[in-house]
């Protein structure tokens, strides 16, 4: 008579079991390679991108690997997240193509760190999962709050600043087109590499001591 194994998921022989375990262990393993192997394809395609001309970029991509321009994008956004926030993604239970949505440009980079902490973690994510994570994460961004740097505007009709108001909301002072401009700009920086960012944020800092 055969010994029964049970798992949250199934019932099987014990000995069925065992080579199960094998079995997922080997492809976690593959998968962890995965991720790593993707960011360094995306590192390896966004150095060659700099080498070759606009022109010559998707007929170098065919003929080299029969790949499309998307293929290409994916992997390089890939590596510019793990760039971003410090990761190889080896621990993390995302597949691939979950991992892409995830690097995608249209995914701020505060989704993409609340859904990389929920996977490190230990949460496994399917490519349905993942898209609804990100979607959740979408749907409540967090505030955005600026620290004050002006006691007084003299500026007929602009808002006051106090010592006593340690933060203001942008969102309540901005309306109609200043609004969609500041929300253009925060899309472009979340886009930017940390080292456009830094340089972006040195000059920012600058033009406001200027004021």
């Amino acid at each position: 008579m055969q010994v029964i194994a049970s798992t949250p998921h199934l019932t099987v022989a014990r000995n069925v079991a065992a080579q199960l375990t094998e079995h997922t262990e080997a492809i976690r393993a593959l998968l962890r390679r995965t991720h790593e192997n993707a960011v360094e394809m995306g590192k390896q395609l966004t150095q060659a991108k700099e080498l070759i001309s606009h022109g010559d970029w998707l007929n170098w991509l065919d003929r080299e690997f029969k790949w499309t321009e998307r293929t290409a994008r994916h992997l390089m956004h890939v590596y510019e997240m793990a760039a971003r926030h410090g990761e190889n993604f080896s621990d993390l239970n995302i597949p691939l193509s979950g991992l892409y949505l995830l690097a995608a440009p249209s995914t701020p980079v505060e989704v993409q760190k609340a859904v990389i902490e929920r996977a490190k973690g230990g949460e496994v994510f399917s490519l349905a999962t993942a898209k609804a994570a990100i979607a959740e994460a979408k749907a409540d961004p967090a505030p955005m709050v600026v620290e004050p740097s002006v006691v007084q505007d003299d500026e007929p009709g602009a808002p006051t600043f106090t010592p006593e108001a340690p933060t203001f909301n942008v969102d309540e002072m901005l309306t109609g087109t200043a609004r969609g401009d500041l929300r253009k700009l925060c899309l472009q920086m979340r886009r930017m590499s940390p080292g456009a960012l830094a340089s972006m944020k040195r000059e920012v800092a600058t033009a406001m001591e200027a004021l």
